[in-house]
């Protein structure tokens, strides 16, 4: 079944569909005019760029109301009920532009690249809008050098304390309304500003909560593949507002952003691609097809996770504060059903930064609510399932010496200059993995 989201370009805008699509349409407002009833979204985008004294410009307002629609309608649209095979689903998106020549240009090469991240079939129909009259406006001077994503995690605290060390940095975070992942971002937003006096530190803590109930399709989703797209969107927002030639940080692991298929069954859009390099390229190449020239960088995709904590500029300060960082991929769930306030310990992201930190002489077994290396794994089969395919992988590519380009490739094509590193660190990623786990 096919869903579709609207964005109303303007308080006026009366643009609809007719007939049964109607009940399978959710509706949203750009992010220049304000909510209205019905919308299946709230969020903090246009007050916090208002307030923060910012200009979004034309070319930049509908690649961020492309990021919203993409992101409400991931979030809100049940694989198990509307899925393909409780997986791949139908999605066709109205997006109203000031430039749809421009836009034509990259409308199937955006269609493809959301595939590509999500696993899902995406239509973008484009249709023309009036201009928000910002063209005469200029952008105010700043002295902001860098804009660095900020979710709360590990490397992303790692790449901004790096990037202090010599830069004036924006950073952007992404919440939803509460939950632990804002308290962890302001908390070591506060603790940055603390520890570095000397630079100017500029928060964005935007949250944005696709509604549910709305209508009958809305029910909720898990898996979140799109949300680095919206990420991605924001980031690169507030990089266009400050200037042309500020560039967009990602601080992720070279382990993680490839995230090698650790089993069969964990290949495709079973493995996230949130900051793969080939999507990262694909998005860089997008943007400068509509005029924006802000650069998408990844300063950490040859290094591993234990190997960005050991080369930490400020090695005093990561100690210190590691442990209020999130890695987990479920930061929420313990907290919601068992009212324990721990990151789970046995998904993927926490053992790989489990293992990252028993490199660096950091791990500590008591900030977790499993204990992978001492937890009877008879008594829960779901909660060893993802240590289990780490110890295929790596007797697989590591024991057996399978790791081949051809592997990395499954998961997307990738530069043939770099791919002798992108082994390298899948190949030491997997052994920090496996100096963690061989006790277990």
């Amino acid at each position: 079944m096919k869903i579709n989201i609207i964005v109303k370009g303007k308080i006026d805008d009366s643009f609809q569909l007719g007939g049964s699509k109607s009940e399978n349409t959710l509706k949203i407002p750009s992010v220049k005019i304000p909510e209205f009833e019905g919308s299946a979204v709230t969020h903090n985008i246009r007050e916090l760029i208002k307030s923060s004294d910012l200009i979004l410009f034309e070319d930049i307002v509908d690649f961020l109301n492309l990021g919203l629609a993409v992101y409400t309608i991931d979030q809100t649209v049940s694989r198990e009920s509307y899925g393909y095979y409780h997986w791949n689903r139908y999605f066709s998106i109205y997006l109203p532009v000031a430039n749809i020549e421009m836009w034509e240009n990259v409308r199937k090469e955006l269609e493809e690249t959301l595939s590509f991240l999500s696993g899902d079939k995406w239509i973008i129909n484009l249709r023309t809008r009036k201009p928000y009259n910002t063209s005469e406006e200029k952008r105010k001077d700043h002295k902001y050098d860098k804009v660095c994503l900020f979710s709360g995690g590990l490397d992303s605290f790692i790449g901004a304390i790096d990037l202090l060390n010599d830069s004036n940095v924006a950073l952007v975070s992404h919440h939803k309304k509460g939950g632990k992942e804002k308290s962890a971002q302001q908390m070591l937003l506060n603790k940055l500003k603390e520890k570095n006096k000397d630079k100017l530190i500029k928060d964005f803590l935007f949250y944005v909560q696709p509604r549910k109930k709305v209508n009958k399709v809305l029910g909720g989703e898990d898996s979140q593949r799109a949300r680095s797209f919206l990420y991605i969107v924001l980031g690169i927002a507030i990089a266009h507002s400050l200037g042309d030639d500020i560039p967009l940080y990602i601080p992720e692991n070279g382990l993680i952003s490839l995230n090698i298929s650790l089993t069969k069954t964990r290949q495709g859009t079973y493995s996230t691609k949130t900051t793969h390099p080939y999507f990262l390229q694909r998005i860089s190449d997008i943007l400068k097809k509509l005029s924006i020239n802000n650069s998408i960088i990844n300063p950490y995709q040859f290094n591993t996770k234990g190997e960005m904590i050991v080369n930490a500029i400020n090695k005093n300060l990561v100690r210190e504060l590691f442990s209020n960082t999130i890695s987990c991929s479920k930061p929420n769930h313990y907290v919601r059903w068992h009212k324990i306030d721990k990151q789970c310990g046995h998904c993927v992201p926490c053992i790989i930064r489990r293992a990252a930190l028993k490199k660096a002489g950091l791990d500590r077994n008591n900030d977790y609510v499993k204990d992978l290396l001492t937890f009877d794994k008879s008594l829960n089969n779901s909660i060893g399932s993802d240590l289990r395919a780490f110890k295929i992988a790596i007797y697989k590519y590591l024991t057996l010496g399978k790791l081949s380009p051809f592997e990395l490739l499954k998961n997307g094509a990738l530069p043939p200059e770099n791919i002798s590193d992108y082994l390298g660190v899948v190949k030491r990623g997997l052994k920090e993995v496996n100096d963690f786990v061989t006790n277990s």
